[in-house]
């Protein structure tokens, strides 16, 4: 593992991101970094969908959901499905199906944004973007802490 720069997410600030454990080799450097970057391009005119209802939920509703509301969360937790969080109802993952590709803006909000990448892929979603809280809490995650 190897962090040379400084790198904010959440109000996307960039210079150069050097980590094996991030980064990853199955997609390309450039595809990587749209998805955690540029988070609202492209949204204009969608319907926002965030996947994940915890704490990087509760951080994005803090900085960006006034301006960027999503119309509902997706969860993984069935016990979550029909209950709501600020307002907002939480629904199964195969919802996301239900909104046109072309309609929809999907936002990953969860610690466990690989999988949920695996998820999405399984379910023939490939457009959507990583909302990161704290880099500091992926580094610690995929280094095994």
């Amino acid at each position: 593992m190897i962090l040379s720069s400084f790198l904010t997410i959440g109000n996307i600030f960039f210079l150069e991101l050097i980590y094996t454990g991030i980064y990853d080799p199955d997609h390309s450097y450039r595809e990587y970094l749209q998805k955690l970057t540029g988070m609202f391009e492209g949204s204009r005119g969608k319907k926002i969908i965030l996947f994940g209802s915890g704490m990087m939920f509760e951080d994005y509703m803090k900085k960006w959901g006034s301006r960027y509301r999503p119309v509902f969360l997706v969860d993984n937790d069935e016990n979550k499905w029909g209950r709501s969080r600020m307002g907002i109802e939480i629904r199964e993952p195969e919802k996301i199906l239900e909104i046109p590709k072309e309609k929809r803006h999907l936002i990953i909000c969860s610690f466990y944004y690989k999988e949920i990448e695996k998820q999405l892929t399984e379910m023939g979603i490939t457009e959507y973007r990583i909302y990161v809280q704290k880099l500091e809490w992926i580094v610690r995650a995929e280094d095994g802490d």
